[in-house]
């Protein structure tokens, strides 16, 4: 996995943090890639994932895990965030950007219209949150979203208010960027 060194990180928070230029490059060119056995639970490092939130047509694309999905720890939860880790055929200058391009295409089918950086999130609430670190994403992809993995996932496009009156379902991450969400027009990513 893709890790960087957790003690250079901004201290977590339960919303999302900004992104500067300085930690931008630390996240893209100053991690190494470990073994899965070796991270997972190792607090002293975090993956970096490509976080994005998807909208089509002014709606919201929201998933749910299912049991056959990756992540076990986070089975049965929404999530409004499509991301995965960091791979070696990613790495490039910037190996956060070219994975969520790769992410959005393997998860949803789709290629992104326009992209818009919204800041990092760093949480600590759950073992799955202290060894990752997020880059949020607003994305307007090129066609509307589908499950590319039905074994693993399900999806819909959803109204923001739909999100917001069912956020206790959320993960933990799509907690920090649905509130980020607020006030942005989501018509014009």
């Amino acid at each position: 996995m893709y890790t960087v060194d957790a003690a250079r990180l901004p201290q977590a928070s339960n919303r999302l943090l900004s992104l500067d230029d300085d930690l931008w490059r630390f996240l893209n060119a100053e991690g190494a890639f470990r073994p899965r056995s070796s991270v997972e639970e190792d607090e002293r490092y975090r993956q970096p994932i490509p976080y994005a939130v998807l909208v089509y047509g002014g709606k919201v694309w929201r998933m749910q895990r299912k049991p056959k999905g990756g992540e076990k720890r986070l089975v049965g939860r929404q999530s409004i965030g499509v991301g995965g880790h960091v791979n070696p055929e990613d790495l490039c200058r910037e190996p956060i950007t070219w994975a969520l391009y790769r992410e959005l295409f393997e998860e949803a089918g789709v290629r992104a219209k326009k992209v818009r950086r919204l800041g990092l999130i760093l949480t600590d609430a759950t073992p799955v949150e202290r060894v990752h670190v997020g880059v949020l994403y607003l994305v307007e992809p090129d066609k509307e979203p589908a499950v590319r993995e039905a074994e693993k996932l399900s999806g819909e496009l959803v109204p923001l208010a739909q999100v917001e009156a069912e956020a206790e379902r959320l993960e933990g991450w799509s907690r920090v960027a649905l509130e980020a969400l607020r006030g942005i027009n989501l018509y014009s990513v």
